[in-house]
């Protein structure tokens, strides 16, 4: 439980260069930069790219990394939601998006948690389940099968979708509607809070991170004609 805690795992996908090795990237070294002055704490941090999450899902479910493998880069948002969910059942941890830096605090908070809560999801200043912010407290967990599950059942039967709402259907939507069933020992914390996370946004979103883009193009590639 407390190597668990000290695990924090970030995507990072460049959607014009999939393949390439993030550890060469300048963006993500930049970040890791950042991340480094403030992880002082034997925090673990990894960093995970499209080729890393493959792995994982190779795996867990050869159905789902197919399909995986057949979506759109241009929908990079997508890549992460499913990332950030086999990283997880995978490990356990904590995982965070790139703008967002666990507070030293958050050790501590984690302390006190009950030992039967499973994952901790992050809520919002409006009261909304977001997945910018996961903390899973056991590797396998059931919730998070269910979730990447109804993920692979939806797209499936997506084929031919496209644009931001059916982005938003696909990844973000399955995670908060399961969140919302009132899961046992799935537990909603407000994370915007002194014990446990910071934000960085000058220093790692607006200058670095570009938002997602806003595409109509289709969820999954579409061979050109010849």
């Amino acid at each position: 439980m407390n190597d668990i805690k000290l695990l924090r795992h970030y995507i990072f996908i460049d959607p014009h260069n999939l393949l390439n090795d993030i550890n060469n990237n300048d963006t993500l070294n930049n970040i890791k930069k950042i991340h480094k002055q403030h992880y002082t704490n034997k925090e673990i941090v990894k960093y995970y790219g499209y080729n890393d999450i493959i792995n994982l899902l190779k795996n867990y479910d050869n159905e789902l990394c197919k399909l995986f493998m057949e979506l759109n880069p241009n929908y990079p948002a997508l890549l992460a939601d499913i990332g950030r969910l086999i990283i997880l059942y995978t490990y356990g941890g904590i995982y965070h998006d790139l703008k967002c830096i666990s507070n030293k605090k958050m050790i501590d908070y984690l302390s006190l948690v009950s030992p039967e809560i499973q994952l901790i999801g992050d809520e919002s200043w409006k009261k909304k389940v977001r997945n910018t912010n996961i903390v899973a407290l056991q590797k396998n967990s059931n919730f998070i099968r269910i979730v990447l599950q109804k993920i692979k059942i939806k797209l499936k039967n997506s084929k031919d979708a496209f644009g931001p709402q059916a982005l938003f259907q696909i990844g973000s939507k399955i995670y908060i509607e399961e969140f919302n069933k009132q899961h046992k020992y799935i537990y909603k914390y407000q994370f915007e809070t002194n014990n446990m996370i910071e934000f960085f946004i000058k220093k790692i979103y607006s200058k670095n991170i570009k938002k997602w883009k806003n595409t109509y193009e289709y969820i999954f590639k579409r061979t050109p004609p010849s």
